[in-house]
Parts: structure tokens; sequence; C-alpha cells
């Protein structure tokens, strides 16, 4: 039975559409996204999900933010 949450390693946003890899083997139904630091000068964040796939979730973050993704199935 494949997994039902899994978490991300940290990504560094780059403010255009990150993939992020997932083991959920289906789309996943809930997506957060936790801020875990900041860029070395302020930058108001933006975060934006985009359409998630069966093997990534999609999601846009402001450059410099660095995040951890929590897919739950």
């Amino acid at each position: 039975m494949p997994a039902r949450f899994w978490l991300s390693a940290e990504v560094t946003g780059n403010g255009s559409a990150q993939n992020t890899a997932h083991t959920l083997e289906r789309v996943s139904e809930r997506v957060l996204v936790f801020l875990t630091g900041g860029p070395g000068s302020y930058a108001q964040p933006t975060i934006t999900q985009g359409a998630h796939t069966e093997a990534a979730v999609v999601v846009t973050v402001t450059t410099g933010w660095k995040y951890r993704v929590l897919g739950l199935g």
C-alpha cells in the first residue's frame, strides 16, 4: 500500500514553479507548505500551488525563501 503522507526535504524557492517529487503514487489530496527560513534581505513571501501530479507537487515560492512540503494522500 502506498504511503498516505510524505514530507519533503528543505527546498529553496526560486520564484518559478518547482516540482518536488513524492512517493504517494497519486495526486496529493492536500498540500501544506511550511516556510522554514528566509532570504538574507527580507522579501514578502508568496506561495502559489500549481497543478500537482501523481509524481510531484508543484509550488512557486518567492526567491530565497526556504520551505518544506507536506503532502497528504
